[in-house]
């Protein structure tokens, strides 16, 4: 699970992540994302946080069981990466959307993909900027 510094818990955030930001699309994964605009942004020797959110539809899985389950294993998946990975150089909320085909796709194949996918974000020459 998450801590609340890595989740993304201001609701009017997302949608304008969703219609803001950059689009990066995996195997099974899809990522928007935004870099956040701040003052510690602008020291690159302060460690910075990376927040996430996690929108599974019901076109995804009509259960709301299996839509809970793919939730909590992306969430634990992106709380390794995050731990493995401490002390990025800019701050990003992400947004991560599941694509159709996620069922057919091994819990390996998921963590490879969203690793894959959060790799590029963090080390992605071209950022957007915002004030939210």
């Amino acid at each position: 699970m998450l801590s609340r510094k890595h989740r993304i818990v201001n609701r009017k955030a997302i949608p304008y992540i969703l219609n803001k930001g950059s689009k990066l699309r995996g195997e099974a994964l899809l990522c928007k994302y935004i870099m956040k605009e701040t003052k510690e942004n602008l020291d690159l020797n302060i460690p910075q946080e990376v927040r996430l959110a996690f929108l599974i539809s019901k076109k995804i899985d009509k259960k709301a069981h299996n839509r809970n389950r793919l939730k909590r294993q992306l969430s634990e998946m992106a709380g390794l990466f995050l731990k493995q990975y401490n002390g990025f150089k800019k701050s990003f909320d992400i947004v991560i959307l599941p694509l159709s085909g996620i069922h057919s796709k091994t819990f390996q194949d998921l963590d490879r993909d969203l690793n894959n996918l959060l790799s590029q974000i963090t080390s992605h020459k071209y950022y957007e900027k915002t004030n939210y």
